[in-house]
């Protein structure tokens, strides 16, 4: 009996012994991550999986400790990972493509990102799925694989952004003076870069109206608050320039009596 409460308690022992060691060796390995350059989600990604893998390293070698017969838990063991990697391939699939995720950083916290159907911020990558954040501040839950298999469209990553608007212009208007006022509103606005320059060119002599081309380039992170703005500020200086919009045409014909 006296034996079997010593194994008990060195069991424990190495047990919270090697916790306390994959605690550290964890922390370790953040702080590397970190000073490598890699994004905190991918970071907290890596920690989460290689966590999971040192417990149940501890575990069995404190049943080692213990003095039980770990070769045979190990056969156990390895039967069980075969049995559950089988059944839950789709998992495995989402864990293999979380690690290729955190190698390749597509994105990072906050970024602004597309995928499928699927709009929203990137909040956090965990072993099966990536949290997005939708605009209208809805969680969707993506499995990693279909993050993965892409393709990625990032909205946030590049320091700037170019806008695209089209301006449909009367064909009684003139054309250098819109394209001067529509450049005056451009510089006028302080989120609009100098470096590129913004540019205003015809796209389409179209039935119905000129297509212009309008396309500033700003900030990534007021790509949204100008696009509005801008567009606002395009046509109260039309209005105030005398510069008219095309209105919708409906042709009604009477039929022959």
């Amino acid at each position: 009996m006296v034996e079997l409460f010593q194994n008990l308690f060195l069991a424990l022992v190495a047990l919270l012994v090697g916790l306390l060691i994959g605690a550290l060796l964890l922390k370790i390995l953040r702080v590397l991550l970190r000073q490598a350059g890699m994004a905190r989600i991918f970071v907290n990604f890596i920690s989460t999986a290689l966590g999971s893998l040192l417990l149940l390293v501890v575990l069995i070698l404190s049943l080692d400790v213990a003095g039980l017969d770990t070769e045979t838990l190990w056969i156990f063991l390895g039967a069980i990972i075969i049995a559950l990697a089988l059944a839950l391939q789709d998992s495995l699939q989402n864990v293999a493509a979380g690690i290729r995720l955190a190698i390749d950083q597509p994105f990072r916290e906050n970024d602004r990102i597309e995928v499928g159907q699927v709009i929203g911020y990137v909040e956090e990558i965990r072993l099966l799925s990536t949290v997005i954040r939708t605009r209208d501040n809805v969680q969707v839950m993506l499995p990693n694989t279909l993050i993965f298999q892409g393709p990625i469209f990032n909205f946030t990553i590049r320091e700037r952004r170019r806008v695209d608007l089209i301006i449909r212009l009367s064909y009684d208007n003139d054309i250098r003076q819109a394209r001067e006022v529509l450049m005056a509103v451009m510089r006028d606005d302080l989120r609009v870069l100098a470096d590129p320059s913004p540019t205003v060119t015809v796209e389409e002599l179209a039935p119905e109206a000129i297509h212009l081309n309008v396309r500033p380039w700003v900030k990534s992170d007021v790509y949204w608050a100008a696009r509005r703005d801008l567009q606002e500020k395009i046509k109260m200086a039309f209005d105030e320039h005398g510069l008219t919009l095309p209105l919708p045409q409906l042709e009604v014909r009477r039929a022959d009596s």
